[in-house]
């Protein structure tokens, strides 16, 4: 849809940027909660015009990957906004890469950013009329429907962070066929999203998010904290739509933790099965692996799609892995915490 862009009629005009970002070093090993992703950026051309939305000035943006729409007033996060959003797409790559099929169009991302929520609210009023009522109930930020990405600005490191976030959910939309499981989905989404900027180039810390860090050690204090079970089961649309803010982030929380959790956590137990997965997604054949994974359960019709999928490439014994998983989530939250023994979250507080 371009009624609301308002190209101009004048030829882009160029500008060279640090932008596309060809090398990807990691430092860390897959086995530690606290890995770093380093990308060294190279140059590359972009292209700029003017654009307005409902009489505010902007800009559009084109770079390799994506069409950039923003009216912030930010002009530091502006200049940043093309090399960063190359960046995390290759980020996206080296964790779950593309699927090798040159006849598989791949459309330019398309990413919004509004310098109000006002503007914000009317464009997604206009775009996505059928999912509006939905994304109003989004407190802060934004939120991506298919190669869309729609935020308004929260704060320059907040903003990037959110981009970071909002651009997993467009890379899986667009790059892969497969119907990704809600808290592969969000977890992904999540586990992009902590960056350190206080380099030349963005480093990807997911470890280190001390956002979500905040909302566990909510959870565990006050609730709601959720089971496996119902973190399978459950996505970010049927948990926003309750209104319930503690509930929300507490669900973000947990799907960051438990992505964190497979690929970094357990000396690295759960690695090369959270691998299989996306290998899955990424060759199509993880629909047919969940159904395998329904049928063979005992309760085939109590198993939710995101627990087939678990089931299907992590492990059937969820409750042993239960307790791993929420023991990790602690150490998270509390470190330097000397109990170490089976007992509830509640009572391990009460030892403190």
């Amino acid at each position: 849809m371009r009624s609301e862009t308002n190209m101009p009629n004048h030829p882009l005009r160029c500008t060279l940027m640090l932008l596309l970002l060809t090398s990807a070093a990691l430092v860390g090993c897959e086995s530690t909660p606290n890995p770093v992703f380093t990308f060294a950026p190279a140059e590359q051309d972009i292209l700029v015009a003017d654009w307005t939305f409902d009489g505010v000035s902007g800009v559009h943006i084109v770079t390799e990957n994506f069409d950039i729409y923003t009216t912030t007033l930010d002009q530091g996060l502006e200049d940043y906004l093309p090399g960063f959003l190359e960046a995390t797409l290759e980020y996206y790559k080296s964790i779950i890469p593309p699927p090798d099929n040159p006849e598989y169009p791949v459309e330019r991302l398309q990413t919004y950013l509004f310098d109000s929520r006002k503007d914000w609210e009317t464009f997604s009023r206009r775009r996505h009329p059928s999912e509006f009522e939905l994304f109003q109930k989004i407190s802060n930020g934004g939120y991506s429907q298919g190669a869309d990405s729609v935020c308004y600005d929260i704060g320059r490191s907040a903003t990037l962070s959110l981009l970071a976030h909002e651009g997993m959910h467009q890379y899986l939309a667009t790059h892969f066929d497969t119907t990704v499981p809600a808290w592969v989905n969000e977890g992904l989404a999540s586990y992009c999203e902590c960056v350190d900027f206080s380099r030349d180039e963005p480093q990807f810390t997911p470890g280190r998010n001390t956002f979500r860090i905040n909302h566990l050690r909510g959870a565990i204090k006050q609730g709601p904290t959720y089971t496996l079970n119902e973190l399978l089961a459950t996505n970010a649309g049927r948990v926003i739509d309750t209104d319930d803010g503690q509930r929300t982030t507490s669900y973000y929380a947990h799907v960051w933790g438990l992505v964190l959790f497979l690929r970094h956590g357990a000396n690295g137990k759960y690695a090369s099965s959270f691998e299989d997965l996306l290998d899955g997604i990424v060759k199509g054949d993880l629909r047919i692996r969940m159904q395998s994974a329904k049928v063979t359960a005992d309760t085939p019709s109590a198993v939710s799609d995101g627990e087939a999928a678990f089931r299907a490439y992590i492990t059937t014994d969820l409750a042993s892995f239960e307790i791993e998983y929420r023991d990790f989530l602690y150490d998270l939250c509390y470190p330097r915490d000397p109990v170490r023994i089976d007992i509830g979250w509640q009572d391990r507080l009460m030892l403190e």
